[in-house]
């Protein structure tokens, strides 16, 4: 199968090209910029793009809120970004002999601030979408699952916090915090949160694609590992893969994030301390997958392969 990999540059994007090749599929890595082995291409100006011979377009790239400053239009960027790109790409497909087309959501599209039902976050919940940044994912999920009318499969794949190899964003927060050789005060913090790692993420797509261009299987899913884990759990293996003992003491939860308020730093705080616990039901039953690899093993190889 011949695949288009947007955002190819990226942490995800790399990931994706080196699973689908592992995997047989022939891929065409599209970038922002120029790097060795892949094809540059303006996604603003897609519309005149051709998909001559390509299968399946599996769609990364995108703008989040940490590839923008703190100035300017970040509406504006979001929208253009992700709404609008997205929306030209899936025009794109309709019009093409793709038969394929997955897109990298994001769980903001859903909302998720303080979210905790024992049940989790699922696609049947009506949430608003959190901020600008949630709300152009969540636009650019309609003409996506519009593809089933043009009898093509389009898959939106609404993902939470991404760890791995290479991660950034908040990922990469936590191993820097991880690694402080300062003792923490987040014994006591026993949050519940779901994260998605990039093996199980690139095993989702790599099912999706085996699974047959069944234009009833479009739509919009959650996806998450099997696993809830806090914010303490992921310290206490993070350290343990550097070789450290957990280093941590409790102090009331409560206070901590208060503090992180009065810093300014309200979100941050919500994003280790806050609960965010997604249902992926749907995606496992559609797609008769499961993640293989479970949270916390899973991001001790991750920063034990890194070495550092």
């Amino acid at each position: 199968m011949r695949v288009v990999v947007t955002g190819a540059g990226g942490f995800v994007g790399r990931h994706l090209v080196a699973a689908l090749g592992g995997a047989g599929h022939e891929v065409i890595p599209w970038v922002r910029r120029e790097i060795p082995g892949a094809f540059v291409v303006d996604l603003a100006r897609v519309d005149s793009v051709k998909f001559d011979g390509v299968d399946a377009v599996v769609h990364s790239a995108g703008v989040t809120p940490f590839a923008v400053g703190a100035g300017g239009n970040i509406s504006g960027l979001f929208f253009e970004g992700n709404t609008a790109v997205t929306s030209a790409l899936a025009k794109a497909v309709a019009a093409s002999e793709v038969r394929f087309f997955v897109h990298l959501s994001s769980i903001a599209a859903a909302g998720f601030t303080g979210y905790s039902s024992g049940r989790g976050l699922s696609e049947d919940e009506a949430i608003e979408p959190a901020g600008s940044y949630g709300k152009s994912k969540f636009l650019a999920e309609g003409p996506v699952e519009e593809l089933r009318f043009a009898g093509k499969m389009g898959v939106n794949l609404r993902l939470p916090l991404l760890y791995g190899d290479g991660a950034g964003g908040n990922w990469r927060r936590l191993v820097r915090l991880a690694r402080s050789p300062l003792p923490l005060p987040f014994g006591a913090v026993k949050n519940r949160r779901s994260f998605c790692g990039i093996e199980n993420l690139t095993d989702l797509v790599l099912t999706i694609l085996a699974r047959g261009d069944e234009p009833a299987r479009s739509g919009t899913y959650h996806v998450a590992d099997a696993e809830v884990v806090s914010l303490s759990e992921v310290i206490g293996v993070l350290r343990s893969a550097y070789g450290e003992k957990a280093g941590m003491f409790s102090f009331p939860p409560a206070i901590i994030q208060k503090l992180f308020k009065v810093a300014g730093r309200g979100s941050a705080g919500e994003g280790l301390f806050g609960d965010l616990v997604i249902n992926s039901a749907r995606v496992c039953e559609t797609f008769s997958w499961s993640p293989a690899v479970e949270t916390l093993e899973g991001m001790r190889r991750s920063v034990a392969r890194a070495g550092s």
